[in-house]
């Protein structure tokens, strides 16, 4: 993929970016539409309805936990609210039927950082997407990802190593661990999502760039008669090859914190 100039802002490279979703035409016309656009932004009152459609549904979101004032700056005060944490890209996905009528059909995220404590660069995280309950069931959420993943590709160039992405979906989890995910993400353990009143558990994954897994593979190759090492070694090797399970991330801590 080509690489563009680091010095360029992400939104000059989003707007160099595609504006259109790919998608096949069987899949087109299964959902009834012409095409999918991207935009960057969106009317007050698409916002609105997508805050409240996320509020009101039982899923797991962060935007669950967003109160939001029905205003005319309510894009801006949820951009702004994402990008206090770390410098995020939004994209809205919008569907246009074949009588010409745009409307909502989904928005996705890729904030550049992991956290913003996170000190290393070249890791972006593919976050916040949702599709609205009309689109669902056409296997949208693959392109809306790949759309996503290239974006990723494109802004850091070289100086990409991983994309975070985590899901609640037990079905995206069950593809990721038999290996059939289109994308080749790794499970890596999971997190909490505070929500409201509980916490709510999130799948986490990472692709990995070829540079960063020859890396890790080359580290992880060194023999050694320490245990620990040894131990620690399998657990990276393990985490690369996408065979965590559960209890994997805190097995690789106790090592590491072992190994120090």
């Amino acid at each position: 993929m080509t690489s563009l100039k680091v010095e360029k802002s992400s939104k000059a490279i989003a707007a160099d970016y595609s504006l259109r979703l790919t998608l096949d035409e069987r899949t087109l016309t299964m959902a009834g539409l012409d095409r999918v656009e991207v935009e960057r932004e969106i009317s007050a009152n698409d916002t609105a309805k997508l805050i409240e459609g996320i509020h009101a549904e039982d899923c797991v979101h962060s935007w669950k936990n967003i109160k939001l004032n029905a205003s005319s700056s309510i894009l801006d005060e949820l951009i702004q609210s994402e990008n206090k944490k770390r410098p995020t890209d939004f994209f809205f996905y919008k569907a246009v039927r074949k009588n010409g009528e745009h409307t909502l059909l989904a928005v996705g995220t890729v904030a550049h950082k992991i956290s913003s404590t996170f000190a290393h660069d070249g890791y972006p995280v593919i976050a916040r997407c949702y599709i609205v309950p009309e689109f669902r069931n056409y296997r949208l959420y693959m392109p809306i990802l790949k759309h996503r993943f290239e974006f990723c590709h494109k802004f850091f160039g070289d100086r990409l190593r991983g994309i975070h992405l985590g899901s609640q979906n037990p079905r995206i989890h069950s593809v990721v661990k038999k290996n059939l995910f289109e994308l080749p993400f790794s499970y890596i353990g999971d997190e909490y999502l505070s929500q409201k009143d509980s916490f709510e558990r999130v799948f986490d994954y990472l692709w990995f760039s070829p540079q960063l897994r020859a890396e890790l593979f080359s580290l992880s190759a060194n023999r050694t008669d320490n245990l620990v090492l040894r131990g620690l070694n399998r657990c990276v090797r393990d985490m690369i090859e996408n065979k965590f399970d559960s209890t994997s991330f805190h097995r690789l801590l106790n090592f590491v914190e072992k190994a120090q």
